[in-house]
């Protein structure tokens, strides 16, 4: 029996140790190991070192035989992808819903004079998996079925708003499959993200692979077998986002072609499988039969075997099919919340170790103040120099205008890739790959915001000093500003977090001792919640899939809210905390002292320590927490990331 391309690296993985430099200056990269290979390419893990640091990277390196056999058509196709990933890269912040290229380069090899190699964003999957189609099959292994309805709306707004980025610099992908969509993330926090173009055309390169079908059979559009490159367009990626669809709903494939002559002549045939012959449709859907058929009619028009009749671009196929999903809603019970059940024995960082990276050294003459994670690892940050942007390997400066250098604040993520800024401004902007601009404005222009917590759609809370010599509760809801709420006999608030129905407001009284209310939308006062003995409570962490909070601060104290119940504990020795997260799947973080704590899932646990590396000199004052997986931000911007045995890809 032969080698097959998974099998057979080509003598690649003698790169594993060497190191390959790229064009620009003082920066390498060094392969680890390889994490698989293709018919066209091997991937590899790689460390990125620059003189800003080191990130974890996917080195995506050509195989000599494809180089031998194709010639030029090998370079095409990795020209095409590079040219198509540097256009949506260089934005600020850039669009998470497709793999972010981060540098390419060639290299030499003893049978083939050049080999091309493309350095890839590292993508986190963890034990769920880190394709679509991993996901699917994971859950549909756990609960019997595929995506329920709110799953499958993100992983439907998710890749379409991808491709419509795709498409708005000039680009048609042509291979959009479960298997070309990664993920990382879980719960609220799950992203899913397009890579693979290697089949991609970017406007202006019409060279292609003549006579050639074009695509996966059963995700190809039919004019993808077209010798004509102009037959090929953004409906192309249209009809294969629909059979995506299909897949993400059901576990199994729109199309089942044998071969791609088949998939060219099943796809032009009008007959289309409905939603409700597949055994592992999720029960949402099954007993709203009316949503089920209308998402087939919607499903059945975008695979059409006419261009024209198909939705225009992936943006108007999603706002179709997001109603219906939302029909079968009134139905979801707690099943949405158990659709990745928690598994304690998947994260078990105690015993199988870290490893660390240092991602930034510190950025000179910068105070962090805020930070908003995003579910990839990419961050917005307000800091004494401005509003900053982390894309995973660089900080980046993010222009807000009417905000002065050292005014920014607070940073807060609203949505993938969306966060609000502010500060010393009444104004409050949105910052997203279409831009930055001002969201709205407090009508009283002396307002001050240094702190911010909520949702867009669930309502916002501001806290800041306006006229009142106290500070202030500023809540948005609907679009409007209700009565701003002074907080008298608080001289400081240190945080405020959303919980679950409430927002929670850490401070210190005037007589210096500390504080912790509750506030609801709307409320003319707050409620206070227990706290023990305590100098500050200086940061907070959340999990909003299982409505808890996670407060801490000096002396070890942790104030972990569930519901309406606070319970007080120490995590050990009277170490001061200044950083907090919740992940996922249910761990509790807390970092200070040159210490990390964290503690299992579950209420009774004991809080274990872990010694911080090295490299992070300053306190820490942020955290993002994924399974397997965690990054420390310091107060000078200094970033350092772990990555549990588990958890590595």
């Amino acid at each position: 029996m032969g080698q097959t391309p998974e099998d057979d690296h080509e003598g690649l993985d003698a790169l594993i140790g060497a190191q390959l430099a790229s064009a620009e200056a003082d920066v390498t990269y060094t392969p680890t190991r390889v994490l698989g290979a293709g018919a066209m390419a091997v991937t590899l893990l790689a460390l990125r070192s620059s003189p800003s640091g080191d990130a974890p990277v996917v080195l995506k390196v050509v195989r000599p035989s494809a180089v031998e056999s194709s010639g030029e058509r090998a370079w095409l196709s990795v020209e095409k992808e590079i040219v198509a990933l540097r256009r949506l890269a260089d934005r600020v912040p850039s669009t998470p819903y497709v793999v972010r290229l981060i540098d390419a380069g060639e290299l030499s090899a003893p049978s083939a004079s050049r080999l091309p190699w493309m350095a890839l964003e590292l993508v986190h999957g963890g034990p769920d998996g880190t394709t679509l189609a991993d996901r699917v099959a994971t859950n549909v292994r756990q609960v019997g079925s595929a995506f329920d309805v709110n799953r499958a709306a993100r992983a439907i707004s998710c890749v379409a708003a991808g491709l419509d980025a795709i498409h708005e610099v000039g680009v048609v992908h042509r291979d959009i499959t479960p298997s070309n969509v990664l993920v990382c993330g879980r719960g609220l926090d799950e992203m899913f993200k397009i890579v693979d173009f290697g089949l991609a055309r970017p406007v202006g390169m019409n060279r292609t692979f003549h006579g050639a079908f074009i695509g996966t059979p059963g995700y190809a559009a039919p004019e993808q077998s077209s010798p004509e490159p102009a037959a090929v367009g953004p409906s192309s990626d249209v009809f294969a986002l629909a059979a995506v669809v299909y897949f993400v709903l059901t576990g199994e494939h729109y199309f089942q072609p044998s071969d791609q002559f088949e998939a060219m002549i099943i796809a032009s045939r009008p007959e289309r499988r409905s939603l409700l012959d597949a055994a592992r449709l999720t029960s949402e859907l099954r007993a709203r039969e009316p949503a089920a058929r209308a998402i087939d009619a919607i499903l059945a028009q975008a695979t059409s075997s006419r261009q024209s009749v198909r939705p225009r671009v992936a943006g108007d196929l999603a706002a179709m099919l997001l109603p219906q999903l939302a029909a079968a809603l009134e139905r979801v019970s707690r099943r949405v919340l158990v659709s990745l059940p928690d598994t304690d024995g998947e994260a078990d960082t105690e015993q199988r170790g870290w490893t660390w990276v240092r991602r930034a050294r510190a950025v000179p003459q910068c105070a962090v103040r805020s930070v908003a994670w995003d579910g990839d690892g990419r961050a917005m940050a307000a800091t004494s120099r401005g509003v900053m942007y982390w894309s995973g390997t660089r900080w980046a400066e993010a222009s807000v205008p009417g905000m002065s250098r050292d005014g920014a604040r607070f940073a807060l993520r609203t949505a993938a890739a969306t966060w609000l800024v502010g500060g010393d401004s009444a104004a409050v902007s949105t910052c997203s790959p279409s831009g930055v601009r001002e969201a709205f404005r407090h009508p009283d222009p002396l307002v001050k915001f240094e702190h911010a917590a909520g949702t867009l759609d669930g309502g916002l809370v501001f806290v800041g000093w306006g006229l009142a010599r106290s500070p202030t509760i500023y809540a948005h809801r609907d679009g409007d500003w209700l009565s701003p709420l002074p907080l008298p006999g608080i001289e400081t608030v240190t945080l405020v977090v959303a919980a679950v129905g409430r927002f929670l407001l850490a401070g210190r009284r005037r007589d210096r001792t500390s504080v912790v209310v509750s506030y609801e939308l709307g409320a003319r006062a707050v409620t206070p919640v227990p706290l023990p003995p305590v100098r500050a409570v200086l940061a907070a962490g959340a999990n909003t899939r299982r409505g808890e909070a996670l407060l801490v601060g000096t002396d070890g104290v942790s104030l972990h809210v569930d519901g309406a119940v606070a319970t007080a504990e120490f995590t050990g020795p009277r170490t001061d905390l200044s950083a907090a997260a919740m992940d996922p799947s249910g761990w509790t973080w807390a970092a200070g002292g040159g210490e990390l704590h964290l503690r299992r899932p579950g209420r009774g646990g004991s809080w274990s320590r872990q010694p911080l590396d090295e490299a992070l000199e300053a306190p820490v004052v942020s955290l993002f927490a994924a399974p397997g997986s965690l990054v420390l931000v310091g107060a000078d911007g200094g970033i350092v990331e772990g990555q549990s045995l588990v958890g590595r890809p």
